[in-house]
C-alpha cells in the first residue's frame, strides 16, 4: 500500500526538510509557528521541526531566520534547546532542533509543584539565560510554555530570539512578546537584558500563585504572595521592580540569590527532594551547601494539595544516598558544570562535566558504573535487576528496569523493561547507554530518549556475524571507542568480540578455555572467563582475564601480550613487576586519557596502578595513621603504606578528569578518588609492556 499523500501544507514542509527527515504529527503551534514531530532518518533520531507560518517567508525574514538559527547552533549549554538543522524553500523557512518530550513547564504546573521544583527550575532558567546574555541574545518571551523538559527531566528554555526575528529588530518601538510577563520596558518597546529577569520573575511568580503578576507599581513593585517564604519573596520582589536598574544586574546574580535563599528555607540538600536535574556553575553551586530537609509542598492554583508522588511521575530510586561522611579524608575539587546530555552527534564536543562526590551508599548491591562526560552517572544493581541513574552530584534521578527479573520492553521506555542480572554498563560516544544484560545474554542500548533495544545477541549461532542471530553466553564486560566499536566480553564462551558496522567478528580468543596465545594473534589466544574489557587512548584493548589472573593487552596490530599478573605463584603485588605480580583473578580493568592502567583485585582487597617503570601500585581507600588500630587491616601485600584495604572491589571506571571510581558490592559502596589525590598515577610504559 502506498503511503497517504500529505495535506498541501505539509507536503511543502516535507519537501523542504528533504529525505533526510521524515515529518510526524503536530506536536503543538503558537502564534508564529507549529512545531512538528520528525525523524532524522540517517541518524535514526527523534526531532522537532518548528515551522514558520505567517504565510510565504520574505527573502528578509528567510534571511534573519536562518541567521538565527546558525546562531542558535552554535550554543552549548546544559538548560538551551539543541538546534541541529535549518531548512528552506520558497514557501518554508524551518528550524530543526532537540526533541523534548516530557512536555512544558505550563503543563507541569498544572499538576503542582514542590517548593523545592520551583526552585530547581529558577536556578536552571536563570543559568541559561546568564549564558545566552553573555553571547549578546536577549529572549524576550519567556514564559512557562517556552520552558520545556527533556527526556531525563532537564529544564530546557526554548525559542531564543523568535520574536525578535518577527518583528524586525531595527524598529525598537515595536513590542514583541508575551502580556502578562513583559517588563514594563519591553512594553514600551526598549527591552534590555533585566526584562528577561523580570519575564523569569513572572514565571515563577506563576508557578506560586497559579496567575502572572500585576503591572508592578513604580514606588511599591508587585505584591507578593503571603504563602511563599519570605526571603524568596524578597527574590521575587527584587525580579519584578518596576525600574530595570533596581532588578539584579544579571542572572547569574539572580541564579545566586536564589540558591542561597532556597539553601536557607529547605536545607542544603534539597536538591534530593526533586527530580529535576541541576546543571550550575561552582559558584552557585557551593551556595547549595547544608543538610537535607524537604520543604513544605505548594498548593495547586485551585487551592487543593496533591501528593508527594502525583507532581513526580518519574520519582528517583530511592536505594541510593550520599554519605554525609566521606569516604576520603580530602576535599573534594571544583569543576564547572556547562553541558548537557548530547542527543545523536553534536557538530563539536561538548564541555566535560565532572561529578562531585567522594562516596555513595546503595541499598542495592552496585556492580558495574559508568560516567558519561555529561556527569551524569550510572550504576548497575545485577541482583535488583535495575541500573541507577545520578546526576553529577551523586544523587538519584531515575531508574532504568522494573526491578524484576526477565527480558522484555524493547522499542519501549527503559524504565518498564525488564533486564535479569545487568552486570556491565558502558556509555558510548553518541551518549547512548550500552547495557550487559547478562543472564539474558544480550546486549542492550538505551538511546537519548530513554527508548530500550537489544544491539547484541538472542539467537542460536555461536559464530553468527549479525549482532541478532549470535548466541552469547553471560556476558560480563562493555567497552567503546571513539569509532563507535564495541567490544564485548562474551565470559562464558571465553572469548571477546567485536561490533563494528553492523557486523560481529571475534576479536579475542578462539573460545577454547586456557592460558595460552600471547605473542600471536589475539584470535588466536585462550582466556579463561574474561570478565572485563577497556579501551585505552592509544586504541589498545585490556583485557581482565580473570580465571587466568592476569590482565592481558590487545595492540591496535592486533597482537596479545600480559601486561600483569601469573597464573599462579606470584610475588606480592605492590611494588613488583607487574607481570610477575600475584593480582589475584581480576575482574575490573580502566584506564583513562593519560594512559593510565588501573586494575581491581578482589581476592587481596586491592584496587592496583600500574606504574611508567613496569611496576604496580596500590592505591587505597584511605589514609590511615600507622600504628593505628586499624592498621592491622592492612593486606600482607601493603608494606607500611598506611593505605587500608578495599572490600573486594569488582570493578573500575574513570572519567574524562582522571578521577577513578572504584564499586565494592559487599558494602554496597562506591567511591571516587579525584586525580589529584592519585598518588601513584602514572604514565603505562610504551607499548604497555610491564618489565
Amino acid at each position: 500500500m502506498e503511503p497517504r499523500p500529505l495535506p498541501a501544507d505539509l507536503a511543502a514542509i516535507q519537501a523542504a526538510l528533504g529525505p533526510r527527515y521524515e515529518l510526524g504529527h503536530e506536536l503543538g503551534r503558537g502564534g508564529h509557528g507549529h512545531v512538528y514531530a520528525a525523524r532524522q532518518v540517517g541518524l535514526n533520531r527523534e526531532v522537532a521541526v518548528k515551522v514558520l507560518t505567517e504565510g510565504a517567508p520574505t527573502a528578509d525574514l528567510k534571511r534573519r531566520f536562518r541567521t538565527e538559527a546558525d546562531l542558535l547552533a552554535h550554543l552549548r549549554h546544559p538548560h538551551l534547546v539543541t538546534v541541529y538543522d535549518y531548512a528552506e524553500s520558497d514557501e518554508v523557512a524551518a528550524i530543526v532542533m532537540e526533541m523534548l518530550p516530557n512536555g512544558t513547564l505550563a503543563a507541569r504546573a498544572a499538576a503542582g509543584m514542590s517548593l523545592a521544583e520551583v526552585c530547581a527550575v529558577g536556578l536552571d532558567v536563570a543559568t541559561g539565560l546568564a549564558y545566552t546574555h553573555g553571547k549578546g541574545i536577549l529572549h524576550r518571551d519567556l514564559k512557562p510554555a517556552n520552558i520545556m523538559f527533556a527526556a531525563d527531566g532537564t529544564v530546557m528554555v526554548t525559542d531564543f530570539g523568535i520574536a525578535k526575528i518577527l518583528d524586525g529588530s531595527a524598529r525598537t518601538t515595536v513590542v514583541a512578546g508575551t502580556v502578562g510577563y513583559m517588563a514594563p520596558e519591553q512594553l514600551a518597546g526598549h527591552p534590555v537584558y533585566a526584562s528577561d529577569i523580570y519575564a523569569l520573575g513572572a514565571v515563577l511568580y506563576r508557578l506560586f500563585v497559579g496567575e502572572t503578576p500585576a503591572p508592578p507599581d513604580p514606588a511599591r513593585g508587585v505584591a507578593l504572595p503571603e504563602n511563599v517564604p519570605k526571603k524568596i519573596r524578597n527574590i521575587l520582589g527584587r525580579a519584578l521592580r518596576h525600574k530595570a536598574e533596581e532588578r539584579f544586574s544579571t542572572a547569574q546574580e539572580f541564579a545566586l540569590a536564589l540558591a542561597r535563599a532556597a539553601t536557607d528555607v529547605l536545607g542544603g540538600g534539597w536538591r534530593a527532594s526533586c527530580d529535576i536535574p541541576l546543571f550550575l556553575p561552582d559558584d552557585i553551586r557551593d551556595a547549595l551547601a547544608g543538610s537535607p530537609r524537604r520543604g513544605p509542598r505548594l498548593p495547586r492554583p485551585n487551592g487543593r494539595r496533591d501528593s508527594p508522588d502525583a507532581a513526580a511521575p518519574n520519582k528517583p530510586p530511592t536505594g541510593l544516598r550520599r554519605n554525609s561522611e566521606p569516604g576520603l579524608a580530602v576535599q573534594e575539587t571544583s569543576t564547572v558544570r556547562t553541558t548537557h546530555p548530547a542527543v545523536g552527534t553534536p557538530p563539536d564536543p561538548p564541555p566535560v562535566v565532572s561529578p562531585r562526590f567522594t562516596e555513595l551508599s546503595t541499598t542495592d548491591i552496585p556492580s558495574g558504573l559508568a560516567v558519561a562526560t555529561t556527569g551524569t552517572v550510572y550504576v548497575a544493581h545485577r541482583l535488583s535487576h535495575r541500573i541507577s541513574v545520578l546526576n553529577w552530584a551523586g544523587e538519584p534521578v531515575r531508574a532504568l528496569g522494573t526491578g524484576r527479573a526477565g527480558y522484555s520492553g524493547d522499542g519501549g521506555p527503559a524504565a518498564a523493561a525488564a533486564f535479569d542480572m545487568p552486570t556491565a554498563i558502558v556509555v558510548a560516544p553518541d551518549g547512548s547507554l550500552l547495557i550487559a544484560d547478562t543472564l539474558n545474554n544480550r546486549v542492550r542500548r538505551v538511546d537519548d530518549r530513554g527508548i530500550v533495544t537489544t544491539v547484541l545477541g538472542g539467537g542460536n549461532q555461536s559464530e553468527a556475524t549479525e549482532p541478532g542471530r549470535i548466541r552469547l553466553d553471560r556476558p560480563h564486560g562493555l567497552a567503546t571507542d571513539a569509532g563507535q566499536i564495541l567490544y564485548v566480553a562474551d565470559t562464558y564462551h571465553h572469548r571477546v568480540l567485536k561490533v563494528a558496522a553492523g557486523r560481529v567478528v571475534p576479536f579475542a580468543g578462539t573460545g577454547a578455555r586456557g592460558p595460552g596465545g600471547d605473542g600471536g594473534p589475539a584470535s588466536q589466544a585462550e582466556f579463561d572467563l574474561p570478565s572485563a574489557v577497556e579501551v585505552g587512548p592509544d586504541g589498545a584493548v585490556y583485557i581482565a582475564d580473570t580465571g587466568n589472573r592476569r590482565i592481558r593487552r590487545v595492540d591496535p596490530d592486533g597482537r596479545i601480550a600480559t601486561v600483569a599478573g601469573q597464573a599462579w605463584g606470584g610475588a606480592p603485588a605492590d611494588g613488583c613487576l607487574a607481570d610477575r605480580a600475584d593480582i589475584g583473578r581480576p575482574t575490573g580493568v580502566a584506564a583513562d586519557g593519560a594512559r593510565v592502567l588501573y586494575l581491581a583485585d578482589p581476592d587481596h582487597g586491592q584496587v592496583w596502578c600500574l606504574a611508567d617503570d613496569g611496576r604496580l601500585r596500590a592505591i587505597g581507600p584511605r589514609r590511615i595513621p600507622a600504628g593505628s588500630s586499624s592498621e592491622r587491616r592492612k593486606p600482607r601485600s601493603t608494606p607500611g603504606d598506611g593505605y587500608a584495604h578495599w572490600q573486594a572491589p569488582s570493578s573500575l571506571a574513570t572519567d574524562a578528569s582522571g578521577a577513578l571510581y572504584v564499586v565494592e558490592p559487599a558494602p554496597r559502596r562506591i567511591t571516587r578518588i579525584p586525580a589529584e589525590l592519585l598518588a601513584d598515577r602514572t604514565r603505562l610504559p610504551p607499548g604497555g609492556q610491564a618489565g
